[in-house]
């Protein structure tokens, strides 16, 4: 009773159960059973793109628990078109638009025209590197320009600062919680050269000391040699000793060249 206490009256929860459950009866069987502890969403209770089964979860939650839980998902959907198809089939309460899933900010805007015509909530995915720069512009937009109400149950997920990004997220901290700070930099995001060539693999140094590394390495020179052979047998030309090292000390000059501009600071 204490944690039901804790969870349910002092702040919101949600359940993020990313297909843990088997099929459809049995995620509503368990939710039948989580309902006590007042969860606002259910996240991908059953296969991504099974936007039936969705649906059949979500009319199912309808009758447990007064219908406090709504079905939550789309961090995986890569277009308007099963964005569509959930609002339409009333499948989700929170829609989980990703950033780097869907394909470019146009779509992202038919999708947030959607969800406020349908009177649905859109609650951003986010975390990990990059998502949170740029999910703070779409929720700030979807704010502004397409569902103006600001809900208790109306999230942007988010992380701690990262250290990436020229213009890092922050927040505005209030009683009510956190608040995306606006970008100060012109753009989506921009991540600082350092880390991009720090991380670049395999050429990256935080990647020397890796064994994968080196061997993806090794399998990009002979890529380049494999190249080069077939490009000569395609224009009919023989190659003499002396044409093959040609070929292979420009392929590993190559190589060479991009790791030490890589390794450049």
């Amino acid at each position: 009773m204490f944690c039901k206490w804790v969870v349910g009256a002092v702040c919101l929860f949600y359940l993020c159960v990313v297909v843990i459950y088997r099929n459809v009866n049995e995620a509503i069987t368990n939710m039948k059973l989580l309902s006590k502890y007042n969860p606002i969403w259910i996240e991908e209770p059953t296969n991504c793109d099974d936007v039936v089964g969705h649906a059949t979860i979500a009319k199912a939650l309808e009758g447990v628990n007064g219908g406090k839980c709504g079905v939550a998902t789309g961090e995986v959907h890569a277009n308007k078109v099963l964005f569509k198809q959930l609002l339409q089939l009333k499948a989700v309460r929170y829609v989980q638009i990703d950033s780097c899933r869907v394909c470019g900010v146009s779509e992202i805007l038919s999708i947030l025209l959607m969800s406020a015509k349908a009177g649905i909530k859109v609650c951003p995915h986010a975390g990990g590197v990059g998502l949170c720069e740029y999910v703070r512009h779409l929720c700030m937009i979807d704010f502004v320009c397409f569902n103006p109400k600001d809900e208790v149950d109306r999230i942007c997920e988010s992380v701690s600062e990262c250290k990436y990004f020229y213009d890092n997220i922050s927040f505005n901290k209030t009683k009510d919680g956190l608040f995306y700070k606006a970008a100060v930099l012109p753009g989506y995001a921009r991540m600082r050269e350092s880390y991009m060539k720090a991380y670049t693999f395999p050429f990256g140094s935080k990647w020397c000391n890796e064994e994968k590394a080196r061997a993806a390495a090794d399998v990009m020179v002979q890529d380049a040699k494999e190249t080069l052979k077939q490009d000569s047998i395609a224009r009919g030309l023989h190659w003499s000793n002396m044409d093959k090292f040609k070929g292979v000390a420009i392929a590993a000059a190559c190589v060479a060249g991009y790791y030490y501009l890589s390794k450049r600071e």
